[in-house]
């Protein structure tokens, strides 16, 4: 096989390959070839049957970074090619050619490997940035470096805030790779003040005090004790701070077992508004109620099953974010018989607007009185047990009563038929009035808060009659 060096190709060795008195002759001869192929421009070839002389010595290039990110704001890495020939020899004097996507060079982009073969640049860059090295037609892989921060900073803030109240604000900082983080922090609280944090490690707590509502940019700042500098943000919402009141109060204050006791809960403000929110209300004896939509105002009606003291609480949180609590001890008194003892109001001075049932025998006990939206229940001890009467084909036992106070004077008047057993009827604020059906309370619309009486007795809205019983009289607050 013939071997030709084209005039191109001598011309790179006489440039590239100066021999020293250290070499043999031998050597010199095994390093003018390396340098010639691998300075040889492509398309010049030793051998007519191979175009790229780069290819048939190089098995390739292998292209490390000292780190594979640099700090926000800029940065270097250091960039290390490694020129790998199929014979394995080490490869002086290659040149091998760095590309970058952003940023420059140190010394430059061009760099001749050393005796093992390895050539190194320094990259100087402030953005994300792919890099490669090359030799002739040779190329490594591409590889990214980017604009990274080892360091986490975060600032935690309060759940709320409120105006005029102190709130704690955090300030982190983790390193990916576990080491502790030093410097110093520069807070800003957004309202126009701000904190510097020296000694900062790992982690610090700063208290502030926002004078006023709204919402507020925190700003943190970290100088690492080596240089590298960090910043984070965040918002903190802060609501006006208002002073809640809760307080409680019970009627009756020392009811029987079994009978209807009525909460009032009632929470204000200390600029004079009303308290609203969540109401938590815990009745004592492992029963509760929540309202979300409290308005400030609320009445609970309860029964308890034994005797004894009972710790009843009320928690409000309240929309503005404040909130407050309140609790009493209610005494439960010996559950007795029905009796006209019993009544809550004396009946004599009750004007009756359907049958004066004021001397009936007590012989039922009200034990329970519910109002919701949608219905009245009254409860007592004899319901299902008291002579029925068939009236235009219905079976009936009796009627339910409302005593309401109008103008200081009381009235009663039933509202509805009771079947055997029945003691829950579809009445409402709106149609209560039109069910008595009897001045003045045919147009009686009740108020919440306002106290009324229930009774139940056998009939007693028009002239039939049965037993003529009734139940005690309880007063309660409509909700």
């Amino acid at each position: 096989m013939s071997t030709r060096i084209c005039t191109g190709c001598a011309r790179f060795v006489s440039r590239a390959f100066h021999p020293t008195s250290k070499l043999s002759s031998r050597q010199i001869a095994v390093g003018a070839l390396v340098v010639l192929l691998a300075t040889a421009p492509l398309g010049c070839s030793t051998d007519p049957g191979i175009t790229d002389p780069i290819a048939a010595i190089f098995e390739g290039v292998v292209l490390t970074t000292s780190k594979s990110f640099v700090p926000k704001g800029g940065g270097q890495t250091e960039l290390t090619a490694t020129v790998i020939s199929k014979s394995g020899v080490p490869l002086r004097d290659v040149k091998v050619v760095f590309e970058t996507t952003s940023g420059d060079f140190n010394p430059g982009a061009i760099v001749a490997t050393n005796e093992a073969g390895i050539a190194t640049a320094t990259l100087q860059t402030s953005n994300r940035a792919g890099v490669k090295a090359s030799v002739g037609s040779m190329q490594s892989d591409a590889t990214m470096v980017d604009v990274d921060s080892p360091v986490d900073l975060e600032i935690k803030t309060p759940g709320k805030a409120l105006a005029g109240s102190s709130a704690s604000i955090v300030i982190k900082a983790t390193r990916k790779d576990g080491q502790p983080v030093t410097g110093s922090v520069d807070v800003k609280f957004g309202d126009g003040k701000s904190s510097k944090i020296n000694g900062f490690a790992r982690e610090a707590i700063v208290q502030h005090r926002y004078s006023k509502t709204g919402t507020y940019t925190i700003e943190a700042k970290l100088v690492q004790t080596a240089g590298q500098r960090e910043d984070t943000s965040t918002s903190l919402e802060v609501k006006e701070s208002v002073g809640i009141q809760v307080q409680i109060s019970a009627d009756p204050a020392f009811p029987a077992v079994g009978k209807s006791v009525t909460f009032f809960v009632q929470a204000t403000r200390s600029d004079g508004g009303e308290g609203k929110g969540r109401l938590l209300f815990e009745f004592g004896d492992g029963e509760q109620v929540e309202r979300t939509d409290f308005d400030g105002k609320a009445l609970f009606n309860h029964q308890y099953e034994e005797e004894g003291s009972f710790r009843v609480k009320a928690q409000l949180t309240a929309s503005n974010g404040a909130d407050d609590n309140a609790a009493m001890t209610i005494e439960v008194t010996k559950k007795g018989d029905a009796n006209p003892g019993d009544d809550e109001l004396n009946l004599g001075q009750v004007s009756f607007l359907h049958a004066n049932i004021s001397g009936w025998p007590a012989t039922s006990k009200i034990t329970n009185v519910s109002i919701t939206g949608s219905q009245v229940c009254v409860y007592h001890t004899k319901a299902g047990k008291w002579p029925v009467a068939v009236l235009s084909g219905v079976a009936v036992e009796g009627n339910p009563w409302v005593v309401v106070n109008r103008d200081g004077r009381w009235y009663a008047g039933t509202y509805e038929w009771l079947r055997p057993g029945q003691v829950c009827k579809g009445i409402t604020a709106g149609n209560i009035g039109g069910h008595i059906k009897q001045a003045p309370l045919a147009t009686w619309r009740p108020r919440s808060g306002e106290q009324i009486g229930f009774i139940v007795s056998t009939l007693a809205r028009d002239a039939n009659r049965t037993s003529n019983e009734r139940s005690n009289v309880v007063l309660i607050r409509w909700p």
